[in-house]
């Protein structure tokens, strides 16, 4: 794949170049690199040849990137800015980057971010000033699969239709148009929990180092009429109350062995099949409480032992639990009984 984006380059490229590499810079005109590491540049280089794909800046004094400001290397591959002391990036900075795979921004100033990335891949934001993306910040980036958020501080994480849905809080939309990300890291940020993040099927990687906190879940009274998946599998505690399931299928909660406190609260629940909680082998407290259940599967808690405590008040279930039920529980020691 990378001889062959190599071929096409060098044949789709300006077949003649007159431009001379810039004096405090290093160039390969065979690997087409451009290199300028630590030589306290406050611009870029206005002779940069056009037909580089491979541009280091790092380390330099940059502060602004205006408008258009790569426009005369419209071939770049790779493209490093970290500790340029970066502090504003403005809308169209990037603008005719569309070859552009990796992006990295480490260790700058910057506090905004706008769109600009049509086939990005690899984007690094670690250590930057961040606490409000916008929502087109990550539209669109179809082929990023790597992304990494870390230390950022991060406050506001928006939907994609921009509206902030609190201080601190990771919207479950935030990457939904970005549907082949595969590693996401938001280590050392301040966000207190996270949600399922919708449309990320391809994520196998997600790093939460340093953030302590970030150990409970939320989909609260969102309109679901399915059981949200994609959860991290460290969650301790996951809050679904308040939306409209009406049918809890087998194995509803894969990959989150870990939580302790699970929250089915009015969310209208008629039917909960067998297995449904399989795999919860860390679950203690379930909370099923004012739903429309009338009867209990025999073995709807096969596979979560560790329940001691089990509230069903508000439900229409005329006997619980079942001499079949309990050998599943041995653990229970306070159960709320379901209205007779």
């Amino acid at each position: 794949m990378r001889l062959m984006r190599m071929l096409f380059l060098m044949t789709s490229l300006p077949s003649s170049q007159t431009v001379a590499c810039p004096l405090i810079c290093v160039c390969d005109d065979t690997k087409l690199t451009v290199t300028c590491i630590e030589k306290n540049l406050k611009h870029i280089p206005p002779t940069i040849k056009e037909i580089a794909v491979k541009l280091d800046l790092k380390r330099n004094n940059l502060g602004d990137l205006s408008k258009g400001v790569f426009k005369h290397t419209p071939y770049l591959i790779h493209l490093n800015l970290q500790g340029c002391r970066i502090n504003l990036v403005r809308e169209g900075a990037f603008q005719g980057l569309s070859r552009l795979v990796q992006l990295d921004l480490t260790q700058n100033n910057i506090d905004i971010l706008y769109q600009g990335f049509l086939n990005i891949q690899l984007l690094r934001l670690i250590h930057n000033s961040l606490n409000n993306l916008p929502s087109e910040a990550f539209a669109g980036l179809l082929t990023l699969s790597h992304l990494n958020l870390d230390h950022k501080e991060l406050q506001f994480f928006p939907s994609k239709a921009d509206q902030h849905m609190a201080l601190q809080d990771l919207s479950q939309s935030a990457l939904s148009l970005s549907p082949f990300i595969s590693y996401l890291d938001l280590s050392y940020n301040q966000l207190p929990y996270i949600q399922a993040l919708m449309g990320t099927t391809q994520l196998s990687g997600l790093n939460l180092t340093g953030m302590s906190d970030a150990r409970d879940a939320t989909c609260e009274e969102r309109g679901h009429t399915k059981v949200t998946t994609g959860f991290p599998g460290t969650i301790l505690l996951l809050n679904m109350r308040g939306n409209h399931f009406h049918y809890i299928p087998g194995n509803s909660f894969p990959n989150v062995p870990e939580v302790v406190s699970l929250h089915l609260d009015s969310c209208k629940i008629h039917h909960i099949e067998g297995g449904a909680f399989q795999g919860m082998k860390g679950l203690m407290y379930l909370y099923l409480s004012d739903n429309q259940l009338a009867s209990l599967d025999t073995n709807v808690f096969e596979g979560a032992h560790e329940i001691m405590y089990l509230n069903l008040e508000g439900n229409r279930l005329s006997q619980f639990p079942s001499s079949e039920m309990l050998p599943q529980i041995p653990k229970l020691l306070e159960r709320k009984k379901p209205d007779s």
